[in-house]
């Protein structure tokens, strides 16, 4: 299987933007610039300029100021079992609700931890694990239960990875991807 290099607004060490800096849209450049990157993560700036109308300079700090503002980040993707990460699971974690963040906060340490997001509904936190093995699993999930504050945990191992995508925004190219 190929491992597939693009444009992630999820993946890596994302910072995620404060909504309340702007709109929560990229648009203009900014967006077709995106866009482009997610279809070929590789593409020399040169040809994105050419390709959108602006100079390499322009692409090359705007894509700049995109990855170091932590807007999206431009990263090779692989299928987990090449890298093998046999143990997939997503724990959905039973949280005091004043303690979500910094519980979440504290899952982004633990290098088996792949996603986390807080949520609404019956589980505050959840997480999204990569483990090599059921041992590392299990190890993985008793640290998580001592945290102060998870209430209880379920745990929703992977079976199959049917479908993995990590492209976003809309497909019809309206001038603007949804970020953050």
């Amino acid at each position: 299987m190929a491992t597939p290099v693009g444009v992630s607004s999820g993946g890596g060490q994302l910072r995620i933007p404060d909504a309340s800096l702007g709109s929560g849209l990229l648009s203009g450049l900014d967006s077709q610039l995106f866009q482009c990157l997610q279809a070929d993560g590789r593409a020399p700036f040169s040809a994105l300029a050419r390709k959108l109308g602006v100079s390499e300079v322009t692409v090359r700090r705007r894509v700049t100021r995109l990855v170091e503002d932590g807007v999206f980040s431009i990263t090779a993707v692989a299928d987990p079992r090449l890298l093998g990460l046999d143990q997939m699971a997503w724990t959905a974690l039973s949280v005091h609700p004043r303690a979500a963040s910094g519980i979440a906060q504290e899952l982004v340490s633990f290098p088996q931890v792949t996603y986390v997001v807080q949520t609404s509904g019956r589980y505050g936190v959840m997480a999204e694990l990569g483990c090599h093995d059921q041992s590392e699993l299990r190890q993985v999930l008793a640290a998580i239960r001592r945290i102060p504050g998870v209430q209880h945990t379920e745990t929703f191992t992977y079976m199959a990875m049917l479908y993995q995508q990590f492209v976003w925004g809309d497909d019809d190219l309206s001038g603007s991807a949804v970020v953050g």
